[in-house]
């Protein structure tokens, strides 16, 4: 029996892959785990996918790409400078994220031809999956997916791969109409990611985004949030909400003052209903939600179901249609990452706020007490 035969048929490719990564990122501390579901990177570590038994060249080559993209990411990116200069969510911070992916990305790209092809793969990839080659009308190509690709034709002279072009073009005279004389500065500029991430605010600007740069006093709630949301990393752009990691590091931002304030507003809340609830009957609730909608717990009836039509999606629409729908509507979620981020560990730390951190004493049963643990070796009898 082979080496590799004893070793499982992808351990070749993972060594070559882990050594390839940490060379390109100079980090030889770099964590490497392999698996299905969406690739992502926090910090140095890294979830790179698996090619398929009997994939093909192109295949592996964009699980590569994959790898690569973060490497790249790790050696090229500072997550603060980053931070500094990143705008609120939205449009502008699209297309923000979209053109410094770019810029790493080329900077490997223009170094070495393999990564520059394996780039090229995963990207290929990427655009058949959401059904970008299909894209016919401007509203069906993000903006800031469409700049970013302009970027990286322009940093790298590398014609696109032919399922993102549709992407471009929908945008490309309209971009360059308004901003040529940006991205030609941005390509001066690959080389210093602080003037780039500057430049790649005057251009967004310049598109006419400028409501989404805020200004802001520096040190404001929502700019500590963002900044503290860089150090959970820094992926190619195909994070999904249930990527969203709750750390038990992250969950105790807050101080132990905050907390015990949540308790107590908590607990005099709690107070103050049971103080309602023994004055005398609970108050009618309203049959309507702040919304306008009606509760469930009503007894709501429709008056009639004759004119009711129920149709399936699948009927109005073809399969082929519904997959690049979902492909469109997968790429405008991802401005939404960020702030699902903030709200989950904002959650979690209410939630980890309520925690009862204090000791019950002189109970029959429960939690042992270690501390009073020898007073029932001395006594047997004590309870």
């Amino acid at each position: 029996m082979s080496s590799q035969d004893a070793d499982g048929p992808f351990e070749p490719f993972k060594r070559a892959t882990i050594a390839t990564m940490r060379a390109l990122a100079g980090d030889e501390e770099l964590e490497v785990a392999f698996g299905q579901g969406t690739p992502t990177l926090r910090g140095n570590r890294a979830r790179v996918p698996l090619p398929q038994l009997g994939s093909t060249d192109a295949e592996i080559s964009a699980v590569r790409g994959i790898a690569d993209a973060f490497a790249l990411r790790i050696a090229h990116h500072d997550a603060d400078l980053h931070a500094r200069n990143r705008p609120p969510a939205g449009p502008g911070l699209d297309l923000y994220e979209s053109v410094e992916e770019a810029r790493c990305n080329a900077i490997g790209a223009n170094r070495m031809e393999g990564v520059a092809g394996n780039l090229d793969a995963s990207l290929d990839q990427d655009c058949r999956r959401a059904a970008f080659d299909r894209i016919q009308t401007r509203n069906e190509a993000p903006l800031g997916m469409a700049v970013g690709l302009m970027m990286r034709e322009r940093l790298t002279g590398r014609e696109l791969p032919a399922a993102a072009r549709p992407i471009v073009e929908q945008w490309r005279e309209w971009v360059e109409e308004r901003a040529g004389g940006d991205l030609d500065a941005l390509v001066d500029a690959i080389d210093d990611q602080q003037a780039f991430s500057r430049l790649s605010r005057t251009l967004i600007s310049d598109l006419g985004l400028a409501a989404d740069i805020d200004d802001s006093v520096d040190g404001s709630d929502e700019q500590e949030d963002m900044e503290s949301l860089s150090e959970q990393g820094e992926s190619s752009g195909e994070l999904q909400p249930q990527d969203v990691a709750l750390d038990d590091e992250m969950s105790m931002d807050e101080s132990t003052d905050g907390e015990a304030a949540l308790m107590e507003v908590e607990a005099e809340q709690s107070d103050d209903d049971a103080e309602g609830q023994e004055d005398g009957d609970e108050p009618q609730q309203p049959p309507q939600d702040e919304a306008g909608r009606i509760r469930i717990d009503v007894d709501y009836t429709a008056y009639t179901e004759r004119y009711d039509e129920v149709v399936a999606a699948n009927e109005l629409c073809e399969p082929g249609e519904l997959e690049r729908l979902r492909g469109i509507l997968d790429a405008q979620l991802q401005s939404v990452q960020m702030a699902t981020s903030r709200l989950a560990n904002r959650l979690q730390r209410r939630l980890m706020a309520q925690q009862n951190r204090s000791w019950d004493f002189d109970l029959e049963e429960g939690i042992l007490d270690t501390a009073r643990l020898a007073s029932v070796i001395i006594d047997p009898s004590h309870p």
